[in-house]
């Protein structure tokens, strides 16, 4: 879905417009948060349950372009008229996309939602190395220190990684690459095309389903519908509920624009991350070491300044409430990763480790065979006058004579 690039100004300057934009904020932003959070966790379920990531991704992309267009025939929308300019330029990036795309849907089953958090921060890294050396913007020197922090806590949280899967950072990796390169073309092409952002999304949507297809069947030679049949209904629920999190997450950022500042926007943005990290640690098991945490909550402060020229935010009389409530939840979920969680992955791993050192005991009928066959052995050598240094011996020696 579209990710509403222009951010509003807050409204309401009397009594009346501070009373409705206050109600409509009591709505949206917790609405913004569950459809956040929910796209987190049901993206890395479905991608760990059903393996088609191009059959996925086409469904995914055909519901946003359905439920796109029938919120601008039901006035929630807006988009300008198509042009074939504007599939032109965006034919090459929706590679990018795509390739973005998959290499997050092959990478969610190996990492926990909390190394997701931590490659986009670094994205954001790369992505501002990309504006000052292509488009010639300018930093302060607090943000140097934000990105140069970012980037510190990313390596402190990928040292002690509890989950640490090769197979899945570098599908990270790929995704951090396909990521700054579709950001950095997208703001060269979204400035010079005259199109809404939700116009923007059914025209990339429309360019991804071809790619999705042929490189569904021919590449990768998926057939989902027997994968469909295997699955059960609560799983078809989710997938289901995948395209709906995603138009759900396009109607929140453009009600948003129209009351809420962008400074206020990115800022949810952020403590929906810290609301997916606990949500995923419950729901996936996967905990976080004290040295992770560390690195976590440096990268994402680091992420939380640079947004903001360098400073990190006071909340507001208004926000204070909603801000203490989501670090008193971030603290109980870090308590109960610590108490619960992390010795549990602790003892399954030291139990793993040792099921690889030490060999499982022989069965009855394995021990029996495995004497039959040393008392043959010894029968053969007690025939035969020699021990089985002997036999080395003289296959040594016949060696060096041959």
């Amino acid at each position: 879905g579209a990710s509403g690039g222009a951010g509003g100004v807050e409204k309401g300057g009397g009594s009346d417009g501070g009373k409705t934009a206050a109600l409509q904020g009591a709505f949206w932003f917790p609405f913004f948060a569950f459809s956040s959070v929910s796209m987190v966790l049901l993206n890395k379920y479905c991608a760990a349950s059903f393996s088609q990531p191009y059959s996925l991704l086409g469904f995914q992309n055909s519901m946003t372009i359905i439920l796109n267009l029938l919120g601008v025939q039901l006035g929630i929308f807006n988009i300008k008229r198509f042009e074939a300019a504007q599939f032109r330029m965006f034919f090459l990036p929706t590679f990018l996309f795509v390739g973005m795309l998959i290499s997050s849907l092959k990478g969610l089953p190996f990492v926990s939602v909390a190394t997701t958090v931590v490659f986009r921060a670094i994205s954001t890294c790369l992505v501002a190395v990309g504006d000052l050396l292509i488009f010639g913007k300018t930093f302060e020197f607090r943000e140097y220190l934000c990105l140069v922090a970012c980037v510190i806590g990313g390596l402190l949280y990928a040292s002690a990684d509890l989950s640490y899967d090769p197979t899945g950072y570098a599908w990270m990796a790929c995704n951090t690459a396909f990521f700054v390169s579709s950001q950095l073309y997208e703001k060269f092409a979204i400035v010079a095309l005259d199109q809404t952002p939700v116009g923007i999304s059914c025209v990339q949507n429309a360019l991804s389903l071809p790619i999705l297809l042929v490189f569904g069947t021919f590449v990768a030679h998926e057939d989902p519908l027997p994968k469909l049949r295997q699955l059960d209904s609560l799983t078809h629920f989710f997938l289901f509920s995948t395209g709906l999190a995603g138009c759900a997450l396009s109607v929140c950022y453009i009600s948003l624009s129209k009351f809420a500042s962008a400074t206020s926007i990115s800022l949810a943005g952020n403590m929906n991350k810290v609301l997916s990290i606990v949500a995923g640690a419950f729901v996936f098991r996967n905990p976080l070491s004290l040295l992770q945490s560390v690195g976590l909550a440096i990268s994402m402060l680091a992420t939380i300044a640079f947004s903001q020229k360098g400073h990190l935010p006071l909340p507001s009389r208004a926000s204070s409430r909603v801000s203490v409530g989501v670090g008193l939840l971030a603290a109980c979920g870090l308590a109960a990763n610590f108490a619960y969680f992390r010795p549990k992955h602790a003892a399954a791993l030291a139990s793993k480790t040792s099921a690889l050192q030490d060999p499982p005991p022989l069965s009855q009928g394995a021990r029996s065979q495995h004497l039959q066959h040393k008392k043959q052995k010894d029968i053969l050598q007690q025939a035969t006058g020699m021990d089985g240094a002997g036999v080395g011996e003289e296959t040594a020696q016949a060696t060096e004579v041959k």
